[in-house]
C-alpha cells in the first residue's frame, strides 16, 4: 500500500542563518486534513531561491571585461540568480530535516534561501548533494536552525501507473514574482526513459502544467498527499507533457547525500577524487557530447575562467584585409563575430542559463587541449596530493597531476562542491 504524505508540525528556534521566527501553529485533526487536502498541499511546498557564488560572478564579469565580445554581454549578470519550488524531507535516519528541489534550481549556489511565506525565510541553508543525472539536490536543514512549524513530506511508496490522475504543485514565476498553483493532469509514461552514452535515466511523463519557477515541486497523487515524484523543466518535451523525477529516484539521491565521505577521512576522500577525476578524463578521451553528469564535474569556478576565451576562439572571426585606397596599404580585417554562434550566446543570456552554455565550451576546451597533447598517458588520477587533502579547509582545493603523450604534464584542481569533487583549476 502506497505509503501516504505524512504531514508534520515541528516547532524550530531559528533559520538556516537566521529568519523570521513563524507564529506557533497547531497540527490539524485528521478531518481537517483530510478535508483540507490542497490547502496541506500548499503547505507542503515552498519557494527557493539561489545565486552563485561571488568569486564565480566576479571572475566571470572579469572575464567578459578581458574579451572581445560585443555590446550584447552587457546583459551578463541575467542568470545570476535562479528560483524553483521545493519541499521538506525527513532525513534517512528519521532525525533531521532536508529540502528536496531541483539541481538546476541551486545551479552551483554552495547555499540557498528557503522561503516559507511573504514573511518568513530560512538563509544560507547549505546545498547538501545533488544529483545531476536526474536534476535533484538535498539541501541541508540543520534542526537547531529551522524556524518554526514546518510541513514534512514523506515520499510514495508502490508504483505509478499510466492514466493515473496526478497534480503540480509549485510556485510558477508571474513577472518577477512568484506565485503560488496547483494543475492537474494524468501519468503519460509512467516509465519515460532517455539514454545518453549508455546511461539510461527514467523519468515520468505527465499532463499537469508546469512552468518556470515550478520545478522543484512535489508531484501528487490527485487529491491526495502522496508525493510521487519531483517536477523538472529541463526533460519537458512539448508544450503538453511535462516531467517529474520518480520518487524512488528520489530515495537514492537522498541515501547517497548522506553516504558522502566526511573529509576528514583522507583515505575515503582521496578514493572519491579520483572517482570523479576517471569519470571526467574517460568522457575527455572520447569527446563528443558527453553525459550531463559529467559536464557538471567541472566547477563554475572553472567555467567563468576559461568559458569565455574558449567562446571567442571557436566563434569570432577574422573580417576580410581592408585596404587603403589613398596608400594602397593593407591591413588584417577586424574580428567579426559568427552571427549563429553569437545568437546562441544571446539566447542563453536571456534565459539566464549562460552558465550552462559556456561550460560545455569550456568541455570542448579541455578535449582540444588533451587532443592537442597526444592525450594522456598512464593513470591520471592516481597522484592525488595527499597533503591538500589534509589541509583542505586551508588550501581550499586539492591537486592530481596528470602526464600528456606530448611529455608535458597538467595539474587539475579539485574542489568539494554540493558533495562532489569538481574540476576547479587546469594549468
Amino acid at each position: 500500500m502506497a505509503q501516504r504524505l505524512a504531514f508534520g508540525l515541528v516547532l524550530f528556534l531559528m533559520g538556516c542563518g537566521g529568519g523570521t521566527p513563524l507564529p506557533e501553529t497547531k497540527e490539524p485533526s485528521a478531518p481537517a486534513a483530510k478535508a483540507n487536502v490542497p490547502e496541506m498541499q500548499r503547505k507542503a511546498t515552498v519557494r527557493v531561491k539561489a545565486e552563485l557564488p561571488e568569486d564565480v560572478k566576479s571572475t566571470f564579469v572579469d572575464t567578459v571585461k578581458k574579451s572581445r565580445l560585443p555590446d550584447a554581454m552587457g546583459t551578463v549578470g541575467v542568470g545570476w540568480t535562479s528560483t524553483g519550488s521545493g519541499f521538506f524531507l525527513k532525513t534517512p535516519d528519521g532525525k533531521g530535516l532536508v529540502l528536496i528541489t531541483n539541481r538546476h534550481v541551486v545551479d552551483s549556489a554552495p547555499k540557498v534561501t528557503i522561503i516559507l511565506d511573504e514573511h518568513t525565510s530560512l538563509n544560507d541553508c547549505e546545498v547538501l548533494y545533488t544529483d545531476d543525472k536526474y536534476d535533484v539536490a538535498v539541501v541541508k536543514v540543520p534542526e537547531s536552525l529551522a524556524t518554526s512549524s514546518i510541513a514534512v513530506a514523506a515520499l510514495a511508496d508502490g508504483s505509478v501507473k499510466n492514466d493515473e490522475a496526478v497534480q503540480a504543485s509549485g510556485y510558477p514565476r508571474v513577472g518577477e514574482q512568484q506565485s503560488y498553483r496547483l494543475t492537474s493532469g494524468t501519468i503519460s509514461n509512467a516509465d519515460f526513459s532517455v539514454t545518453v552514452r549508455g546511461h539510461k535515466s527514467s523519468f515520468l511523463q505527465h499532463t499537469a502544467a508546469i512552468d518556470p519557477g515550478n520545478s522543484g515541486g512535489p508531484l501528487f497523487r490527485k487529491d491526495s498527499l502522496d508525493v510521487i515524484g519531483i517536477n523538472t523543466l529541463t526533460m519537458r518535451s512539448n508544450d503538453n507533457l511535462y516531467s517529474a523525477v520518480p520518487a524512488e529516484t528520489v530515495k537514492g539521491v537522498l541515501e547517497r547525500a548522506f553516504k558522502v565521505p566526511a573529509k576528514t577521512d583522507v583515505k575515503a576522500t582521496i578514493k572519491q577524487i579520483q572517482t570523479s577525476c576517471k569519470e571526467l578524463t574517460d568522457e575527455l578521451s572520447i569527446g563528443g557530447e558527453p553525459p550531463v553528469s559529467t559536464v557538471s564535474l567541472v566547477s563554475d569556478r572553472l567555467v567563468a575562467e576559461r568559458g569565455v576565451p574558449t567562446w571567442e576562439l571557436r566563434y569570432i572571426e577574422s573580417g576580410p584585409p581592408e585596404r587603403n585606397d589613398e596608400t594602397g596599404e593593407v591591413t588584417p580585417g577586424k574580428p567579426k563575430v559568427n552571427e549563429e554562434a553569437f545568437g546562441e550566446l544571446v539566447s542563453a543570456v536571456k534565459k539566464g542559463d549562460v552558465m550552462e552554455h559556456l561550460r560545455g565550451l569550456t568541455f570542448a576546451y579541455l578535449y582540444v587541449d588533451l587532443k592537442r597533447q597526444k592525450g594522456i598517458t598512464g593513470d591520471p588520477c592516481s597522484r592525488v596530493v595527499e597533503k591538500d587533502v589534509r589541509d583542505y579547509e586551508d588550501r581550499g582545493f586539492v591537486r592530481v597531476g596528470m602526464d600528456l603523450g606530448s611529455g608535458e604534464r597538467r595539474t587539475m584542481r579539485f574542489r568539494f562542491e554540493q558533495g562532489h569533487w569538481r574540476l576547479s583549476g587546469y594549468e
